[in-house]
């Protein structure tokens, strides 16, 4: 085993002089172990495969950080494989878990916004059902004051009485109005 570390230890200090015999060299030697390493982290083939890609890219690009006394060559190779594993399998996670989070978002989204639009239809049968409680003439003042935001003056006008008899009529079914929406809720 020393033998073999000494000789990929030779290669990588090669391909720190970019020597791309020796790149080749290195992969022709170790590419089928560095693939077996991150095959068992990731189990997806394609995944692995591509890992395997950025651990040569990174091996030919920090090549001259490689030290003998700090790691052996092959330690230091599977340091990077199973470093870059992990980064992907974290990756991933965060992708599906942001993935889950923008789902469950538009799933509330969608249950609220069909709850409201429940909500509002629900009232609004009920003020119409309301509505048809009141006199005729209380539900004109109420209509003309309340839904189309006459004042006191232009629903007197529209309906040819008194500004107080509009006031009186609206404040009337008003108060009818409350009465009947309290005792259905």
């Amino acid at each position: 085993m020393i033998a073999i570390d000494d000789d990929i230890s030779d290669l990588i200090a090669r391909i720190a002089d970019r020597d791309r015999h020796a790149f080749a060299a290195l992969h022709e030697k170790t590419s089928r172990r560095l693939r077996g390493v991150v095959q068992r982290l990731l189990v997806d083939s394609a995944q692995a495969e591509e890992v395997v890609q950025e651990v040569y890219l990174e091996i030919w690009l920090n090549a001259p950080a490689f030290s003998r006394d700090r790691a052996t060559a092959v330690g230091w190779m599977y340091m990077i494989a199973r470093r870059r594993a992990i980064d992907r399998i974290r990756a991933s996670q965060a992708s599906r878990n942001r993935d889950a989070r923008a789902a469950r978002a538009a799933v509330t989204l969608l249950d609220d916004d069909f709850g409201d639009a429940l909500d509002t239809r629900i009232a609004h049968a009920r003020a119409m059902d309301a509505l048809d409680t009141l006199t005729p003439l209380q539900r004109e003042a109420v209509v003309l004051v309340y839904c189309r935001q006459f004042s006191a003056a232009e629903a007197a006008a529209a309906l040819r009485v008194a500004p107080g008899v509009v006031r009186s009529r609206a404040r009337d079914g008003i108060h009818r109005l409350r009465t009947v929406l309290t005792a259905a809720s």
